[in-house]
């Protein structure tokens, strides 16, 4: 779990804490036990047969991609599904998806000694249009990889030159049979490119249309560029670089810095520009309620803001001392998706951090305003295993790291009651389900030589109760697990002796 969330977890900004961490409760009683004869219930179904599946991802409308083998399928999460063949992918390696609502973009021939995994023939998929060829050399690029709400276009980086620096990105529908070049030629290097450029759909109003922030030519400034209409219009020039932009798609505004003095402004989507402050920033983002959160670095060092964008924004520390902001989001999706809890009301972020370890603590702080920070674990041991908050937003979750060389790690639901242990001491990952059920894994075991061969035990847990009670969903299955069916289910895989290998789903709550 660990090692995994290393890199995406800190965007950059944090606070110092003022309350103090009580002692966590102790693990709750161990899982329900559950047959090994058989693995299909009710709850539970078979969805494909077969040893030595590795699952890919997740669409939105419930439908999972796995290779076996050398081939990616792409499944509904059924029992009884017929699965399609997606791709084939070269002996030896194994396929990189990336899912945004509906759509997946397949990346077949991925190297992973690079840090952005190269350059690669792609394949999109979805279930209304089947596999498609988009691209023989695509730099994977998921900063500017998305796809429209009904999932009826995409956008992907194409057209690399050798060694990734160069590209173009292109919108097309999701069967090929219409494609425009957008940007041609334009500075890439993903993921660490000074000029990469950052792309997805946005809108309001039900209209879904690509806005890109990306850099011509030689230029040291980027432009944000929008084609609600089919025609580009820029929208907005002079934004700093290394390029970042998130959007509040309800609203139709953008946040972006300033070349030159970095500070944050907002955006329309009708090229208006206000300024939030007078200060240097990199990120931001929209709470659901259309409040900005930011990054200001003052004389005193980095703080957490918000303000209310308008002809008078009014502005407020609700950090200081920042270190950085927790989050797992990637790709396009820390423009469009949510930084904050689901209700808007909280941020994570660290004051400080090892160097050596890339652990940190943890805080929370009050996006709403009004309330200090919260100091959840002062010490730097933890890091985030997943989405960092439960449906219901009342449980901020995190792990504390026992194990540096496999990444295992007890994990943790900090909510008004004080924090609480949910897993034993091998835990791996965990996902938010509905309300403050959590699906997570557990007694994990390593295999030294083949990591797709580890495996852990798949629990939920209803962090609503009082007792803790984890109720065992699979002994043994493999590591990697998705939510599907808006949360309420589970797809993952399984190569248990006495069980029947395969891919299965398996409902986590109602």
């Amino acid at each position: 779990m660990v090692k995994a969330f290393f890199a995406s977890m800190i965007f950059g900004a944090a606070l110092l804490g003022c309350a103090q961490t009580g002692a966590p409760s102790p693990p709750p009683a161990e899982a329900e036990s559950e047959s090994q004869a058989s693995l299909t219930t009710h709850t539970q179904w078979l969805v494909q047969p077969g040893a030595r599946l590795l699952l890919l991802g997740v669409t939105s409308d419930n439908h999972a991609l796995y290779q076996e083998g050398e081939l990616v399928y792409a499944t509904a999460l059924k029992p009884g599904a017929t699965r399609q063949p997606v791709a084939q992918v070269p002996p030896g390696n194994t396929a990189f998806v990336y899912t945004v609502g509906k759509v997946a973009f397949c990346w077949t021939n991925p190297d992973r000694t690079l840090p952005g995994f190269g350059i690669s023939p792609l394949v999109v998929w979805s279930a209304a249009s089947g596999p498609h060829e988009a691209s023989a050399a695509s730099p994977i690029g998921t900063f500017a990889t998305s796809a429209s709400a009904d999932g009826r276009w995409v956008l992907f980086p194409t057209h690399s030159n050798a060694d990734g620096s160069v590209g173009d990105v292109e919108l097309a529908s999701t069967d090929m049979s219409e494609r425009t070049t957008l940007l041609g030629a334009v500075p890439m290097g993903f993921p660490l490119g000074y000029c990469r450029p950052f792309a997805a759909f946005v809108g309001r109003h039900g209209r879904s249309h690509p806005v890109a922030l990306h850099c011509e030519g030689g230029t040291s400034s980027a432009t944000l560029s929008s084609w609600e209409r089919g025609e580009r219009v820029d929208l907005f020039g002079g934004v700093a670089t290394p390029p970042f932009f998130s959007a509040d798609a309800d609203r139709g505004s953008f946040f972006t810095t300033l070349a030159g003095s970095g500070h944050p402004v907002v955006v329309s989507d009708d090229g208006e520009v206000s300024a939030l402050d007078e200060v240097r920033s990199r990120l931001g983002f929209f709470t659901r309620d259309g409040v900005v959160v930011y990054t200001a670095q003052t004389e005193a060092g980095l703080e957490l803001r918000r303000a209310t964008p308008g002809d008078c924004p009014s502005t407020e520390t609700i950090a200081d001392e920042v270190g950085g902001i927790l989050t797992v989001l990637a790709g396009s999706k820390v423009i469009t998706d949510a930084w904050a809890s689901p209700d808007g009301s909280k941020v994570p972020f660290f004051t400080r951090r090892d160097p050596a370890t890339g652990l940190s603590d943890v805080m929370l702080a009050d996006a709403r305003g009004g309330t200090p920070p919260l100091s959840v674990d002062p010490q730097a041991r933890n890091v985030l295993g997943g989405p960092p908050f439960s449906a219901d937003s009342k449980h901020f979750l995190f792990a504390r790291i026992v194990d540096l060389t496999t990444g295992t790690a007890p994990l943790f639901a900090s909510a008004e009651g004080g924090v609480r242990q949910f897993s034993d001491d091998g835990g791996w990952s965990y996902l938010p389900a509905v309300r403050g059920l959590v699906s997570f894994n557990d007694n994990t075991h390593f295999d030294a030589e083949d990591f797709a061969k580890s495996t852990a035990d798949l629990k939920v847990v209803d962090l609503s109760r009082e007792r803790l009670e984890p109720r065992l969903i699979a002994p043994g299955a493999n590591l990697t697990y998705f939510s599907s069916h808006g949360g309420r289910r589970l797809a993952f895989t399984t190569d248990l002796p006495g069980t029947t290998a395969g891919l299965y789903s398996a409902e986590v709550g109602r």
